[in-house]
């Protein structure tokens, strides 16, 4: 247990805590449009993305995957700022086609917060109205939580308020049914109230009771905006205070997270910030022990700020030390919205800017997903959209090498928009591996761009590679070799030969293909099937193996070309 010292300005410290203890509206959607593996500007390619919404606003898109392959989504739907609004839920399955949609509506302003798996294919859902929805409105704003069933059914819904403002942000299953659920009150939810803004936890039971509310407070001001149920008897929260929660104030608003028991009483807590201010914070588990925790800054972090807003993310074990953190932006503005896990022992983040953070800025402002590993070494960062403006704001995981993305977007990212903005949730393969071995430019003006994308788990089979910014309408294949190389210009080609040794090649029916209009190959790998010299193999946990895809190219003569290569580490 303990903190760590200084790096920087930035001070990472434990102290006391102190704890103060204590029917629905349909609505027709009016577009929803899937595009099979569509393409988005910018990014990796997508398995499928669809874009749904009415003639107002969506907004704040969060996901939660279905446990069969699909997602639910759940956005906040109305007028941009003032009048009401409602929360529209829908699930699609796994080929990206809409299932059913859902509305929440209190005939006042209802905002969603929050979306989480209920852990037996379900939805749980929450967020704020000033309405009444689970309940009569206990004045202000009150927070609501939901548990969805997998046909869109609600199971329940309770609305917790005192009679001023307080919201929900974050939501979780128990492991055991109940569901954990924080957020922000200026008022009164145990039973003592504190100061300006209090942050609160509450579990709820399997039907929707709530059987405890914890209140914590600084004196200042606190939020809780994320939380992560650990599984092995305890949770962790986060937030931001302007007061000494763990130790003194550092800047205008500190970061914090802690982990509590079930009974939401603190075990640990870490405090940390710059001069600036730092919100949202957002916390998942590493799957060794330990927590990512993320969120933006306005300040320097020990790192120097790129911009007027950066992205952090940092790593805490299971005792609370500080493992790595790391800063990055552009000199724009940069913001994380979500995080999520993404079973491999790696964290997958995702949000919006108005720079730079991949190749290049698509619009005003963009959507971008990133991931790190577990040592905190970004492995690959995407950055896409459409020509306005285009926000990432939920992140969520099925399985090893598949996740799903959902946001906003003020045009057409994957059809026709049916209002002001637009709702939109995709689902990815994540990118396996970095490039080796470079490629120079082909006939196109541009090299080649050879990605990995699926699972490097050899019992999934779920490994695809693609190949693009090919010439258009060329003929090409995939070699592969457990042995790296570069030979340059081989037998006349006008690329690098990045494979040695026994090099097999992607030659069987289907296999040899055309990169047609959009200069791209891709090809789907059997991995019990590996090319080789003398047959074909099957690939082995704790095996690397290298590919690479040769191409015709007239650069200017006819002749043929190389991608870069791609090594993928299997387990």
């Amino acid at each position: 247990m303990g903190g760590a010292g200084p790096m920087g300005r930035l001070l990472v410290r434990r102290a006391g805590w102190e704890k103060i203890v204590a029917t629905v509206v349909g609505r027709s959607v009016a577009i929803s449009l899937s595009l099979g593996f569509a393409t988005l500007a910018g990014a990796q390619s997508a398995n499928w993305i669809s874009q749904f919404g009415t003639a107002d606003v969506e907004s704040g898109a969060k996901v939660a995957a279905d446990g069969v392959g699909g997602v639910f989504v759940a956005t906040g739907s109305g007028a941009a700022v003032f009048g009401p609004s409602t929360v529209l839920l829908a699930r699609y399955d796994g080929s990206g086609q809409q299932v059913w949609t859902q509305t929440i509506a209190s005939g006042g302003r209802d905002e969603i917060g929050g979306a989480a798996s209920d852990g037996t294919g379900g939805l749980l859902a929450c967020g704020t109205t000033d309405g009444s929805l689970g309940g009569p409105s206990a004045g202000g704003s009150d927070g609501w939580v939901g548990r969805f069933d997998a046909a869109g059914g609600q199971v329940w819904l309770t609305q917790i308020g005192s009679t001023v403002f307080d919201s929900c942000l974050a939501v979780a299953e128990d492991g055991a049914g109940g569901v954990f659920v924080c957020g922000t009150t200026q008022g009164d939810l145990s039973g003592t109230s504190g100061s300006l803004n209090d942050a609160w936890l509450a579990r709820l039971d399997a039907t929707g009771n709530v059987t405890w509310i914890r209140q914590y407070d600084s004196g200042a001001t606190e939020t809780a905006t994320g939380l992560a149920v650990d599984g092995v008897g305890g949770l962790y929260l986060c937030g931001t205070t302007t007061g000494d929660l763990f130790g003194s104030a550092l800047g205008q608003s500190d970061a914090w997270v802690a982990r509590l028991d079930l009974a939401g009483n603190p075990i640990w807590g870490e405090q940390w910030g710059s001069m600036d201010i730092e919100s949202a914070p957002l916390v998942a588990l590493d799957g060794a022990g330990g927590i990512f925790v993320a969120g933006n800054t306005n300040g320097d972090l020990g790192i120097s700020s790129a911009g007027s807003g950066d992205v952090w993310i940092t790593r805490f074990n299971q005792f609370g030390n500080l493992t790595w953190l790391r800063q990055f932006g552009s000199p724009e503005n940069d913001a994380c919205a979500d995080l999520a896990s993404d079973l491999t022992g790696g964290i997958y983040l995702t949000g919006s800017t108005t720079g730079v953070l991949g190749a290049s800025s698509l619009g005003g402002l963009d959507a971008w997903v990133a991931r790190y590993d577990l040592d905190g070494d970004r492995t690959w960062l995407r950055q896409f959209g459409s020509t306005a403006a285009d926000r990432a704001s939920g992140v969520a995981v099925f399985q090893p090498g598949q996740f799903f993305l959902g946001g906003s977007t003020g045009h057409e990212l994957a059809g026709p928009s049916a209002g002001q903005d637009d709702a939109w949730v995709a689902s990815f393969d994540s990118l396996l591996a970095a490039t080796y071995c470079s490629s120079p430019a082909n006939s196109t003006g541009a090299p080649a761009a050879l990605m990995a994308l699926g699972s490097s788990a050899v019992g999934m089979n779920r490994l695809r590679l693609r190949c693009e910014s090919l010439p258009r309408f060329v003929f090409g294949y995939v070699l592969a070799s457990r042995t790296q190389g570069f030979a340059a210009n081989p037998s006349g080609s006008q690329g690098n030969l990045c494979v040695s040794g026994a090099v097999g090649r992607f030659v069987g029916p289907g296999q040899v293909q055309n990169s047609g209009g959009n200069g791209v190959i891709e090809l789907a790998v059997d991995l019990s099937a590996l090319p080789q010299p003398l047959g074909f193999v099957s690939a082995q946990a704790g095996e690397t193996w290298n590919f690479q895809t040769w191409f015709r190219d007239a650069n200017p003569t006819v002749t043929s070309n190389f991608s870069p290569g791609v090594a993928v580490h299997f387990f």
